[in-house]
């Protein structure tokens, strides 16, 4: 972000309104500061310029600590101190700084900045978890970590817990005490999958929060006791009636057997407690809509039903039939109540012990694989700060190493990392990091917490407004000068926040105030109203993307640039629609919200790809790939090389299923069975690469990448980027195995995971798609939020209290205790939440913001637009007259660069001089006949009556490139001793089938392996090569480096082989050759000949028997 120079004045000439705050912030360097700086503030010119103040006053860069967000943040900071040095050293003042050195700079300040400048590299700037890295490295032995441990990102972590959590699930369901893991996986779906996933999220959530519990189950025993009393309440009085009525008997006598199955403590083995639960749903005393609630009284006995059983009168049977309503109304009331919960409460304790073994074995695991993941930084460092033993002793040295501390965006920290700063910025050891108190200039933070967006990495504004309370009020600055945007959008944004973030529940708002000044008449704040066609609001986003993309293509057409423009969406799913309409009117753009990568057409053909080279028999994956783009057969072609296929003779009317191991000679389609033997090939070497090596492969085969550019045209970055990623997952699996990779892929394709499509690394003229989330901290001339019609995700039925470190959950679709009441808190704080991401969305735009609005009236509660009234309605729409001047127009303003003439005479007079200025370096390989052709002293050798007749031998087979890497390769065996000449013929035979296997090879007649082993055991025995055999050494190495008039040459390859005296000193070369005589292979063995000093080489003609000498 670019910032106009100031000394704390406005355009017009007044004094910013936050001047003083900001002079502070910077200069005092003494006191430890809280810095809420709003949007657009300038936050990295204020960190940075204190950190030049440090440092002009002789501050050492190795005492001093910067911890960001990201590391891109950190690299921008880095960079733009080392900026300010070198201004500064210049008497050049950044932002803000000229009020710090009104007098200049002095030449102690000049001294102090060279002498840092010198030693930047050891300031450190990085993320927290960087940071918590170094600090765990420095101290590997009190925080009892591996110090050359690799780091996990987030991806790896998860995919090692996940084997972890597997095998442990299998031992687990072998032993006798998994009955608990059983039974619930059991209870969940006949497939099991349901329970496997709620096992899954559940360890999730332990292993994110180590020191979690669930509710302490209370009065367990005290509270079965009632229930059994209640139950034995109604038998009792159903069964002392004369005539009992029928149904409610049925029902007397059901519980008289859950009265047994109740009998039963908080000991008490787990399938007693699941069979307590299983017992309503298997007798019927169920709602429809629950397995566990249990319905009323008179849904099971009518009233009609009483007086058709009981004799008496109305008034006698009513009361009767209301005794036993009441009997049957507690026993209910219990149920659904106090022992549910209690049962769930009991079952989530004993989930939660079991799942604490789960974690050890993740965290034994991971110390004997020396692995660390993020998690296992942040919590290191914290505990290693809190021990009881060295914990103070650490932090008094980590005090002396790092004396300043400064933080951006604390908003975003969690309570651990925000206990970790505090514990190096105090000498305090109290419980309650809260009440420490901070050494003088040693913590400064800097954030807003109206950008808290990140609650589910585990950041909370209230961790913030905590932390900010510790502070004096006098140590809280306030800046709220905002660069970015224009007065109207900033007016915008405080009319429609300053209520819902005043909010008692909210961190407070303080208005922006702008240093931009409007352009005159130009809208800056608009809508634009798109068609429903009275459809409901779900596909509403149908319709606004066709909005959305006529307003992008009419301001291209006005002069914005299409990278002027972002549209932002608060959810990364649905976002597919939007794509296909500006595709559709030739608008690029680039994605960073995506999180369909699994439902791209390329994502989709990688995975049927796969999932053929795992499995040739995979018909169904077969099938969905030769219909795909890239080989493209249609329904009736594949129908018809089906239907052609041979048929069994014992089923002649079954249909046999087409796999990728058919015989091609049943393939009467040349498409088809071209990429049939592609597929063949490739699979053939499946066993023998890795999952990267083999896919990579396949993609050169079948010319994705080419098609995908031909496909996408200027979208097709985004699409090859895809690609890229999809490889990138391979490599992970080269011990696991293509198998387990296909699996992988198959499974996130089947439950359409929500994972992030690849960013192109290509930087162009081009619409960006982000996320709300992703758009934090980044600015647009012009921002289109969208896709904000949808409803938004309800809490999830798993969550963590972080303050009081408890689990709630629903075991069995049961709530524990607690549960409802906490999701509803975690409903408010996600409100609060979407409140400020809308604010994050706003304050992005510089120029223009526009808003989309309906044409019919809906119920638009649960949806994001009903998060902040911004009473659309209310504004101007859009018009293409009255839009401020777009950027890309100010920028063609700007004179450009003055064109340079330069004649021809000069061109070639500098050029030539350049050529000779510069080397030349020539890269020569003989074996591709790219060495010159020379005069030399060749020979044809006679070889006597000694060689076998040609007539004695099967006639040559397969001439061509696998004959002769067949030759070279068994003739190396021979030589090395991996081969013997009396296995020469089975040898030739494996290699001949591992060679044609290959891709690239194309498919040719076939070899002889027995005339092939004949041929190659005569050229051994030939009369000049025999005697040497021993002494000959195979494909070895040559390189040489030449040097002629100024031009270099540089000769590579690999000689057949050479014959070493037993000096150890070369004589002989040998080049063997299949095929007929060329001229050429008497200069390629030239070449190698000079290259190692030899003087004598022979070319021997495997197929023929001939010998020829060439001496240098």
């Amino acid at each position: 972000m670019e910032f106009f120079e100031y000394r704390y004045m406005t355009p017009q000439g007044h004094q910013l309104p936050d001047a003083k705050s900001r002079y502070r912030a910077l200069t005092a360097i003494d006191q430890s500061l809280v810095v809420e700086a709003g949007a657009g503030t300038g936050k990295t010119t204020i960190l940075a310029g204190r950190i030049a103040v440090l440092l002009a006053r002789g501050k050492n860069p190795e005492n001093i600590v910067a911890v960001t967000f990201t590391e891109s943040a950190a690299s921008e900071l880095l960079l733009r101190v080392r900026e300010y040095i070198r201004r500064l050293r210049q008497d050049d003042f950044p932002p803000g700084l000229g009020d710090v050195f009104k007098s200049g700079i002095s030449s102690r300040e000049k001294i102090c900045l060279e002498k840092a400048e010198e030693n930047l590299d050891n300031l450190v700037c990085s993320t927290i978890h960087g940071f918590c890295q170094r600090i765990l490295k420095t101290f590997p032995v009190e925080a009892n970590i591996d110090p050359g441990a690799t780091i996990m990102d987030e991806r790896q972590s998860n995919r090692v817990f996940k084997e972890v959590l597997d095998n442990w699930l299998h031992k687990t369901l072998s032993d006798e005490n998994g009955a608990l893991i059983a039974g619930l996986i059991t209870r969940y779906g006949t497939n099991y999958t349901s329970g496997y996933r709620h096992i899954q999220d559940v360890a999730n959530r332990i292993r994110a929060h180590r020191n979690v519990k669930a509710a302490n189950p209370e009065g367990f025993d005290e509270k079965l006791e009632e229930f059994r009393n209640a139950l034995l309440s109604y038998v009792t009085f159903i069964k002392a009636l004369p005539v009992p009525e029928p149904k409610s008997k049925i029902i007397a006598d059901s519980f008289t057997h859950w009265c047994e199955l109740a009998q039963i403590t908080s000991n008490s083995d787990v399938n007693q407690l699941l069979a307590l639960i299983d017992f309503p749903s298997e007798h019927g005393l169920v709602t429809k809509n629950s397995r566990a609630t249990v319905t009323t009284y008179s849904q099971k006995a009518r009233t009609v039903d009483w007086y058709s059983a009981l004799d008496g009168t109305k008034k006698s049977i009513n009361d009767a039939r209301r005794q036993a309503s009441t009997a049957y109304e507690r026993v209910r009331s219990l149920w659904n109540g106090e022992i549910r919960l209690a049962l769930a409460d009991q079952l989530l304790a004993d989930l939660v012990d079991n799942l604490k073994d789960l974690l050890n074995h993740y965290q034994l695991y991971k110390r004997s694989a020396g692995l660390l993941d993020f998690d296992d930084l942040i919590i290191g460092t914290r505990n290693l700060l809190r021990h009881g033993k060295h914990g103070l002793s650490v932090r008094r040295a980590l005090a002396r190493q790092y004396e300043y501390i400064l933080v951006d965006e604390f908003q975003d920290t969690d309570a651990l990392q925000a206990e970790i700063f505090w514990c190096l910025s105090s000498d305090d050891d109290s419980h309650d990091w809260t009440s420490f108190a901070l050494r003088q200039g040693a913590l400064f933070i800097v954030g807003d917490p109206n950008q808290s967006i990140y609650r589910f990495r585990g950041a909370d504004v209230d961790i913030y407004t905590r932390a900010r309370k510790t502070f004096p009020e006098d140590r809280v600055l306030s800046i709220v000068t905002n660069f970015r945007s224009s007065a109207s959008v900033l007016d915008f944004v405080n009319n429609r926040f300053n209520q819902p973030l005043s909010e008692p529940d909210q961190a407070g708002y303080k208005a922006l105030k702008p240093f931009r000044l409007d352009s005159d008449n130009a809208q800056a704040v608009v809508s634009v109203v798109f068609n429903t066609e009275e459809q409901r609001l779900a596909t509403f986003h149908e319709h606004e993307a066709q909005t959305v993309a006529q307003i992008c293509h009419e301001l291209i057409s006005t002069g914005y640039s299409a990278k002027d423009i972002v549209l932002l969406t608060p959810v990364g799913t649905g976002i597919h629609c939007y794509e296909r309409e500006l595709q559709s009117r030739g608008i690029s753009f680039v994605t960073q919200a995506g999180k369909s990568f699994f439902l791209l057409q390329e994502t989709q053909d990688l995975v049927t790809l796969t999932c053929i080279l795992a499995n040739g028999y995979d018909h169904l994956a077969l099938g969905a790939f030769l219909r795909g783009p890239i080989v493209g057969l249609t329904d009736e072609e594949l129908l018809d090389i089906v239907w052609n296929l041979e048929r069994d003779p014992d089923e002649p009317d079954r249909v046999p299923r087409l796999s990728a191991l058919v015989d091609l000679d049943q393939i009467n389609n040349e498409v088809a069975k071209k990429a049939l033997g592609h597929l063949q090939s490739l699979l053939r070497i499946a066993q023998t690469v890795t999952p990267h090596a083999l896919l990579s492969a396949a993609i050169d085969v079948f010319h994705i990448r080419p098609l995908l550019q031909q496909r996408f045209s200027q979208q097709s970055a985004r699409a090859l980027a895809n690609v890229d990623l999809f490889l990138e997952w391979a490599r992970a699996y080269s011990v696991r195995g293509l198998k387990s990779f296909a699996r992988a892929m198959y499974q996130n394709w089947e439950r359409e995971s929500k994972m992030p499509e690849a960013r192109p690394d290509t930087i162009r003229d081009a619409v960006t798609i982000s996320t709300m989330h992703n758009a934090k901290g980044l600015e647009w001339p012009v921002v289109i939020p969208i896709n904000t019609w949808r409803k938004y995700r309800r809490p999830e039925s798993i969550a963590v209290d972080r303050v009081h470190q408890q689990l709630y959950a629903k075991v069995l679709h049961i709530p524990t205790s607690g549960h409802e009441t906490f999701v509803k808190t975690e409903q408010k704080h996600e409100g609060r939440e979407r409140v400020r991401l809308w604010y994050v969305a706003s304050t992005r735009a510089r120029d223009l913001l526009v808003l989309t609005l309906p044409d019919s009236q809906q119920n638009l509660n649960g949806s994001w637009r009903s998060v902040v009234d911004l009473r659309v309605d209310e504004l101007p729409e859009m018009n293409l007259d009255l839009l401020p001047s777009a950027p890309s127009k100010s920028e063609d303003r700007r004179p450009g660069p003055q064109l340079q003439v330069q004649s021809r005479d000069q061109y070639l007079r500098e050029s030539n001089k350049l050529r000779q200025s510069s080397g030349q370096l020539t890269w020569v390989t003989p074996s591709k006949d790219e060495v010159p052709v020379t005069d030399l002293d060749t020979a044809f050798i006679d070889l006597g009556e000694s060689t076998i007749l040609e007539a004695e031998l099967p006639p040559i087979t397969g001439a061509g490139l696998v004959r002769g890497q067949v030759i070279h390769r068994l003739i190396e065996e021979i030589l090395t001793g991996e081969t013997t000449l009396d296995q020469a013929t089975e040898r030739a035979e494996i290699l001949i089938t591992q060679i044609q296997s290959y891709p690239e090879i194309e498919p040719q007649d076939s070899i002889d392996p027995v005339e092939l082993s004949l041929r190659v055991d005569r050229a051994l025995k030939l009369p000049q090569i025999h005697p040497i055999v021993d002494s000959l050494v195979p494909e070895c190495p040559v390189y040489n480096f030449e040097s002629e008039n100024g031009a270099s040459s540089v000769v590579v390859g690999i000689a057949d082989a050479i014959s070493v005296s037993l000096d150890g000193t070369p004589q002989l070369i040998i080049d063997w050759k299949s095929g007929q005589v060329e001229p050429h292979h008497e200069e390629q063995i030239a070449a190698y000949l000079r290259a190692t000093g030899i003087n004598r080489g022979l070319l021997v003609y495997v197929d023929s028997a001939q010998v020829k000498e060439v001496q240098i």
